[in-house]
């Protein structure tokens, strides 16, 4: 529904890249939607609903380690968490 500019407004979601360790992050939404970027998700079996626990961004490259599922330690780029957004806390 729009506001009264008749402006859109979305859910506020935020980016993985700028979550800090202890963080948790529920995956809504992504920036990239191409074919090679949504392939490489499910390789990581990363999937909207997703729980990202934020175990640490490593200070060189901004590299976001994080857990999920099954998964532990798993080692995202930068480049991947700024496209990665969702709901802290969630």
């Amino acid at each position: 529904i729009p506001v009264k500019s008749g402006k859109l407004v979305g859910p506020a979601y935020t980016k993985l890249s700028d979550c800090h360790p202890g963080d948790t992050l529920r995956l809504k939404a992504v920036l990239d939607s191409s074919s090679q970027f949504l392939k490489y998700l499910n390789s990581r079996d990363l999937k909207l609903g997703s729980k990202l626990q934020v175990t640490s961004v490593e200070p060189f490259d901004q590299s976001v380690v994080v857990s999920y599922g099954s998964r532990r330690g798993e080692t995202l780029s930068h480049k991947v968490a700024q496209v990665l957004l969702g709901e802290k806390g969630g």
